[in-house]
């Protein structure tokens, strides 16, 4: 530990003395107001151990829209419900696309994730594929047997389903922690926090999972051509095939 509080430390004078633009100030004319904070780390130092309250005094004196340096990453903070209507509302294209944190960004194939793809059409595509396989009042009157079936074997094989919600939950420990690679991207290569290293095994573990249900699915299929589950991975399946995609499992 003392060694990664030594490197941080000479990085930050590398970085205090080789990256001069860093630490002038940009043109900020545009953006909110907000506290002033240190160079190289910005306001981080100001959120506390419960960042909700810091952020809520915060507003308070700044107003509901404010602008707070997290390292070198610029935020924006919407703290009303006027201010976070106009970004999620009325400016939801410009603002769809959001930065992936590097704990998300370590797991196999983060492209081919829902949500975390851009706002394009790949976004589009899948929502789409969602809106009309899965939540659909015919479609969700049709797989409620499917449902009920898979909530009995839930029951049944729990001790067997442990392991994937164990996995579950340490991925989303570990893509809430606050990390440094987020706020200084210069040091991602590093992972100083270990968060990378420790996220990656539950992510190949996840995928493990998946590829065992697919290949198995896979199986059945090519042995009883005929019938279906009907369920979402079925459709995903369907649609692989009619493309011709060779991208394997992703």
């Amino acid at each position: 530990m003392e060694a990664i509080h030594i490197f941080v430390f000479c990085i930050t004078l590398i970085l205090f003395f080789i990256r001069p633009k860093f630490l002038r100030k940009s043109n900020t004319k545009n953006l909110p107001p907000g506290p002033n904070g240190l160079p190289i780390t910005g306001n981080l130092h100001q959120l506390g151990p419960r960042p909700h309250e810091t952020l809520s005094a915060m507003a308070i004196e700044f107003g509901p829209l404010m602008t707070l340096k997290f390292g070198f990453v610029t935020t924006i903070v919407a703290s009303s419900a006027e201010t976070t209507k106009e970004i999620l509302h009325t400016h939801d294209q410009t603002f769809s696309n959001r930065p992936v944190p590097d704990s998300v960004a370590t797991q196999p194939h983060p492209e081919g994730t829902l949500a975390w793809v851009p706002g394009d059409h790949r976004w589009r595509n899948r929502r789409r594929i969602c809106s009309t396989q899965m939540f659909t009042s015919q479609r969700l009157d049709l797989l409620q047997h499917f449902r009920h079936k898979k909530v009995h074997q839930l029951i049944a094989h729990i001790n067997k389903y442990k392991e994937f919600k164990e996995l579950v939950w340490r991925i989303m420990m570990d893509a809430g922690k606050p990390n440094v690679s987020d706020y200084f991207p210069m040091l991602k290569r590093f992972d100083l926090q270990g968060v990378r290293r420790h996220v990656q095994v539950s992510y190949k573990r996840m995928h493990e999972i998946f590829d065992d249900l697919i290949a198995k699915r896979l199986k059945h299929r090519e042995t009883d051509k005929t019938t279906r589950h009907g369920d979402f991975l079925d459709v995903l399946l369907d649609l692989m095939q009619e493309d011709g995609s060779t991208a394997g499992n992703s």
